[in-house]
C-alpha cells in the first residue's frame, strides 16, 4: 500500500477506507467553517444591536498587532487590521470547531463543549494576556453573551455534523 494514496503497489486497487477518512476530513472542515461563520455573524449583530457588546473583533486585532510586532512585522491598521484578524480569527475558530465532526460519536455534547471551553477561555484567558477586557466584555452581561456566542458556535458546529452524518447514512448503510 502507498502511504497515503489508497491504492496497493502491486494492482493499484483503491481502498474504500480511504475514502471515508477524507470525506470526514472534508467533514470537519466545512463543520468547523460553519460554526466559526455562526459565531462571526452573530456576533457582528449583536456589537450593532446591544450597546456595550463585547468586541471580538478589536480583541483578535489587538492580538494580532500584539503578535505581529513582537516578531518584528509592523501590523496593518484600520481595515486592514480588522480584515486580515476577521480572516484569521475564521481560520482559527473553524479549526477550534472541526473536531466536533472529526469523530462522529456524540456531536452535540462535543459541540457544547468546545463552545463552552472557547467562551469561558475568551472571558478568564482576555485579562491573562494582558488583552483589553473591554473586549470580551468588563460586565456580567458581555461575558455572558461572549460565553454564548462561542457556544452557538459550537451547536451551530454540531448541527452541520449532525446533518452531514444524516445526509451520508443511506450511503454507509
Amino acid at each position: 500500500m502507498k502511504p497515503g494514496t489508497g491504492q496497493d503497489g502491486a494492482n493499484g486497487a483503491h481502498d474504500p477506507a480511504d475514502g471515508h477518512r477524507s470525506r470526514r476530513w472534508v467533514d470537519a472542515l466545512v463543520v468547523g467553517a460553519g460554526g466559526a461563520s455562526a459565531l462571526t455573524l452573530t456576533h457582528e449583530v449583536v456589537r450593532r444591536m446591544v450597546p456595550r457588546a463585547p468586541r471580538l473583533d478589536r480583541l483578535g486585532g489587538t492580538a494580532l498587532s500584539r503578535l505581529l510586532r513582537a516578531v518584528g512585522v509592523a501590523p496593518p491598521r484600520g481595515e486592514a487590521l480588522r480584515g486580515l484578524a476577521l480572516a484569521l480569527d475564521l481560520v482559527a475558530n473553524a479549526a477550534w470547531y472541526a473536531p466536533v465532526a472529526a469523530v462522529r460519536a456524540r456531536p452535540l455534547r462535543r459541540g457544547l463543549a468546545l463552545g463552552l471551553a472557547a467562551g469561558l477561555g475568551a472571558v478568564v484567558l482576555t485579562p491573562m494576556l494582558g488583552l483589553p477586557k473591554r473586549a470580551r466584555g468588563d460586565t456580567l452581561e458581555t461575558m455572558a453573551i461572549t460565553v454564548g456566542l462561542y457556544t452557538l458556535g459550537g451547536l451551530a458546529a454540531a448541527g452541520l455534523a449532525i446533518f452531514a452524518r444524516t445526509r451520508r447514512a443511506p450511503e454507509s448503510g
